[in-house]
Protein backbone atom coordinates (compact mmCIF):
# COMPACT_ATOMS: atom_id res chain seq x y z
CA UNK A 1 0.00 0.00 0.00
CA UNK A 2 1.74 2.88 -1.31
CA UNK A 3 0.09 5.16 1.66
CA UNK A 4 1.31 3.26 4.53
CA UNK A 5 4.04 4.37 6.51
CA UNK A 6 8.10 3.89 5.43
CA UNK A 7 9.88 1.90 7.97
CA UNK A 8 11.24 3.81 10.70
CA UNK A 9 9.44 6.90 9.59
CA UNK A 10 6.37 9.34 11.23
CA UNK A 11 3.62 8.23 9.93
CA UNK A 12 1.48 10.99 8.31
CA UNK A 13 -1.85 11.32 9.19
CA UNK A 14 -3.09 12.11 5.70
CA UNK A 15 -1.62 8.75 4.81
CA UNK A 16 -4.03 6.75 7.13
CA UNK A 17 -6.95 4.54 5.77
CA UNK A 18 -10.28 5.73 6.07
CA UNK A 19 -13.35 4.15 7.45
CA UNK A 20 -14.20 3.30 4.20
CA UNK A 21 -11.25 2.23 2.88
CA UNK A 22 -10.24 -0.20 5.64
CA UNK A 23 -13.57 -1.90 5.13
CA UNK A 24 -13.54 -2.55 1.57
CA UNK A 25 -9.65 -3.66 2.25
CA UNK A 26 -10.95 -6.43 4.97
CA UNK A 27 -13.49 -7.37 2.89
CA UNK A 28 -10.95 -7.98 -0.49
CA UNK A 29 -9.10 -9.95 2.31
CA UNK A 30 -12.14 -12.16 3.29
CA UNK A 31 -13.03 -12.91 -0.46
CA UNK A 32 -9.42 -13.53 -1.36
CA UNK A 33 -8.73 -16.26 1.79
CA UNK A 34 -12.42 -17.97 1.14
CA UNK A 35 -14.55 -18.89 4.07
CA UNK A 36 -13.51 -19.94 7.41
CA UNK A 37 -12.37 -23.47 7.52
CA UNK A 38 -14.10 -26.06 10.29
CA UNK A 39 -12.06 -27.42 12.62
CA UNK A 40 -10.80 -30.90 11.19
CA UNK A 41 -12.88 -33.53 12.77
CA UNK A 42 -11.40 -36.27 14.71
CA UNK A 43 -11.22 -39.56 12.24
CA UNK A 44 -13.77 -42.59 12.97
CA UNK A 45 -12.24 -44.97 15.38
CA UNK A 46 -11.09 -47.97 12.76
CA UNK A 47 -13.40 -50.93 13.25
CA UNK A 48 -11.45 -54.28 14.06
CA UNK A 49 -12.37 -56.96 11.97
CA UNK A 50 -12.35 -61.31 13.30
CA UNK A 51 -9.44 -63.01 12.14
CA UNK A 52 -10.86 -66.60 11.37
CA UNK A 53 -9.03 -69.51 11.34
CA UNK A 54 -10.35 -71.75 8.06
CA UNK A 55 -7.32 -74.34 7.62
CA UNK A 56 -7.92 -78.08 7.00
CA UNK A 57 -5.03 -79.84 8.52
CA UNK A 58 -3.52 -78.61 12.16
CA UNK A 59 -0.65 -76.31 11.54
CA UNK A 60 3.13 -77.04 12.22
CA UNK A 61 4.34 -73.68 11.70
CA UNK A 62 3.41 -69.44 11.86
CA UNK A 63 3.76 -69.13 7.86
CA UNK A 64 0.81 -72.01 7.79
CA UNK A 65 -1.32 -69.99 10.00
CA UNK A 66 -0.80 -66.84 8.02
CA UNK A 67 -2.44 -68.94 4.79
CA UNK A 68 -5.31 -70.40 6.85
CA UNK A 69 -6.53 -67.17 8.34
CA UNK A 70 -9.66 -65.61 6.44
CA UNK A 71 -12.07 -62.65 7.08
CA UNK A 72 -15.51 -62.58 6.06
CA UNK A 73 -14.68 -65.95 3.73
CA UNK A 74 -12.16 -63.98 2.06
CA UNK A 75 -8.41 -64.22 2.22
CA UNK A 76 -6.60 -61.54 3.66
CA UNK A 77 -2.80 -60.40 3.80
CA UNK A 78 -1.52 -60.66 7.42
CA UNK A 79 2.50 -60.80 8.98
CA UNK A 80 3.09 -62.67 12.09
CA UNK A 81 3.31 -58.77 13.87
CA UNK A 82 -0.29 -58.72 13.04
CA UNK A 83 -1.21 -62.22 14.33
CA UNK A 84 1.00 -61.77 17.41
CA UNK A 85 -0.72 -58.24 18.05
CA UNK A 86 -3.96 -59.56 17.99
CA UNK A 87 -3.26 -62.67 20.40
CA UNK A 88 -2.71 -60.03 23.02
CA UNK A 89 -5.62 -57.31 22.28
CA UNK A 90 -3.13 -54.83 20.58
CA UNK A 91 -3.89 -54.27 17.15
CA UNK A 92 -5.89 -51.76 15.73
CA UNK A 93 -7.43 -53.38 13.21
CA UNK A 94 -7.67 -57.64 13.39
CA UNK A 95 -8.59 -59.55 16.08
CA UNK A 96 -8.64 -63.37 16.50
CA UNK A 97 -11.80 -65.68 17.32
CA UNK A 98 -11.41 -67.95 20.00
CA UNK A 99 -10.71 -70.81 17.67
CA UNK A 100 -7.54 -69.21 15.25
CA UNK A 101 -7.09 -68.09 18.94
CA UNK A 102 -6.45 -71.56 19.99
CA UNK A 103 -4.76 -72.27 16.86
CA UNK A 104 -1.80 -69.76 17.44
CA UNK A 105 -1.53 -70.50 21.09
CA UNK A 106 -0.92 -74.31 19.87
CA UNK A 107 1.44 -73.44 17.15
CA UNK A 108 3.82 -71.05 20.01
CA UNK A 109 3.39 -73.40 22.73
CA UNK A 110 6.82 -74.59 23.66
CA UNK A 111 7.89 -78.20 23.05
CA UNK A 112 8.76 -80.70 25.76
CA UNK A 113 11.60 -82.08 24.01
CA UNK A 114 14.24 -84.86 25.70
CA UNK A 115 17.00 -83.18 27.68
CA UNK A 116 19.42 -85.71 28.49
CA UNK A 117 20.88 -85.47 32.21
CA UNK A 118 24.17 -85.28 31.21
CA UNK A 119 23.77 -82.30 29.50
CA UNK A 120 23.33 -80.43 33.05
CA UNK A 121 21.38 -78.37 32.02
CA UNK A 122 19.23 -76.28 34.77
CA UNK A 123 15.70 -75.76 34.86
CA UNK A 124 15.48 -72.40 33.15
CA UNK A 125 17.67 -73.48 30.91
CA UNK A 126 15.45 -77.21 29.59
CA UNK A 127 13.10 -74.78 29.23
CA UNK A 128 14.87 -72.14 26.96
CA UNK A 129 16.21 -74.69 24.96
CA UNK A 130 12.68 -76.06 24.71
CA UNK A 131 11.40 -72.74 23.55
CA UNK A 132 14.31 -71.90 21.44
CA UNK A 133 13.72 -75.72 19.50
CA UNK A 134 9.81 -74.71 19.02
CA UNK A 135 10.41 -70.85 17.65
CA UNK A 136 12.70 -73.20 14.50
CA UNK A 137 10.31 -75.81 14.26
CA UNK A 138 7.69 -73.16 13.99
CA UNK A 139 9.87 -71.89 11.24
CA UNK A 140 10.17 -68.52 13.61
CA UNK A 141 13.82 -66.23 15.11
CA UNK A 142 14.01 -66.15 18.93
CA UNK A 143 16.04 -63.29 20.99
CA UNK A 144 17.20 -65.37 24.19
CA UNK A 145 17.75 -62.57 26.70
CA UNK A 146 18.59 -64.06 30.23
CA UNK A 147 20.25 -61.92 32.87
CA UNK A 148 24.16 -61.85 32.99
CA UNK A 149 25.31 -65.52 34.34
CA UNK A 150 22.68 -67.17 33.71
CA UNK A 151 24.06 -69.69 30.84
CA UNK A 152 23.05 -67.97 27.80
CA UNK A 153 26.02 -70.03 26.49
CA UNK A 154 25.17 -73.22 27.16
CA UNK A 155 21.76 -72.61 26.01
CA UNK A 156 22.65 -71.35 22.81
CA UNK A 157 24.99 -74.48 22.33
CA UNK A 158 22.37 -76.58 23.62
CA UNK A 159 20.08 -74.96 20.79
CA UNK A 160 22.77 -75.18 17.85
CA UNK A 161 23.24 -79.37 18.18
CA UNK A 162 19.31 -79.52 18.79
CA UNK A 163 19.35 -77.43 15.03
CA UNK A 164 21.85 -79.84 13.85
CA UNK A 165 20.11 -82.90 14.84
CA UNK A 166 16.57 -81.75 13.35
CA UNK A 167 18.14 -81.18 10.00
CA UNK A 168 20.17 -84.86 10.48
CA UNK A 169 17.35 -86.68 11.23
CA UNK A 170 14.99 -85.22 8.22
CA UNK A 171 17.79 -85.28 5.79
CA UNK A 172 18.62 -89.89 6.87
CA UNK A 173 14.64 -90.52 7.61
CA UNK A 174 15.86 -90.88 11.56
CA UNK A 175 13.98 -90.87 14.61
CA UNK A 176 15.59 -87.65 16.92
CA UNK A 177 15.12 -85.95 20.39
CA UNK A 178 14.68 -82.87 18.88
CA UNK A 179 11.98 -81.87 16.06
CA UNK A 180 12.71 -82.48 12.64
CA UNK A 181 13.54 -79.00 10.63
CA UNK A 182 13.56 -78.35 7.35
CA UNK A 183 16.94 -77.92 5.50
CA UNK A 184 20.54 -79.12 5.82
CA UNK A 185 23.30 -78.73 8.21
CA UNK A 186 26.39 -77.14 7.26
CA UNK A 187 27.61 -74.27 10.24
CA UNK A 188 26.55 -72.56 12.85
CA UNK A 189 27.76 -68.87 12.65
CA UNK A 190 28.44 -67.29 15.98
CA UNK A 191 28.44 -63.52 16.14
CA UNK A 192 30.09 -62.40 19.52
CA UNK A 193 32.82 -59.70 20.78
CA UNK A 194 36.35 -60.92 19.83
CA UNK A 195 37.44 -61.73 23.39
CA UNK A 196 34.48 -64.01 23.83
CA UNK A 197 35.56 -66.30 20.75
CA UNK A 198 39.23 -65.52 20.35
CA UNK A 199 41.83 -67.92 22.40
CA UNK A 200 41.24 -71.32 24.20
CA UNK A 201 40.36 -69.49 27.17
CA UNK A 202 37.98 -67.69 25.63
CA UNK A 203 34.41 -67.81 26.93
CA UNK A 204 32.75 -69.65 24.02
CA UNK A 205 35.63 -72.10 23.50
CA UNK A 206 35.88 -73.38 27.14
CA UNK A 207 31.89 -73.89 26.83
CA UNK A 208 32.09 -76.23 23.62
CA UNK A 209 35.18 -77.95 25.50
CA UNK A 210 32.86 -79.15 28.30
CA UNK A 211 29.88 -79.59 26.13
CA UNK A 212 31.68 -81.60 24.18
CA UNK A 213 32.70 -84.16 27.38
CA UNK A 214 29.12 -83.86 28.91
CA UNK A 215 27.60 -84.87 25.28
CA UNK A 216 30.20 -86.67 24.93
CA UNK A 217 29.66 -85.58 21.20
CA UNK A 218 32.09 -83.82 18.32
CA UNK A 219 30.91 -79.96 18.23
CA UNK A 220 32.43 -79.56 15.20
Amino acid sequence: LKHCAMEGQPSDPSSQLSPEAARELFTALAVAEGPPKAADAPEAPIESQPLVWAGKARPTNLREVLEGLTCQNRKVEVNPGDVLMAMVGAHPRWTLTAGALAVVKDVLRPLQLEVKPSWELRGHQKAGYNWLMSRAAGQMGALLADSMGLGKTRQAIAYILGIRAGLQASEKGEDSSAPKLKGSWGRALVLAPAMLVRGEDSVWQRELREASAQWQGQLK
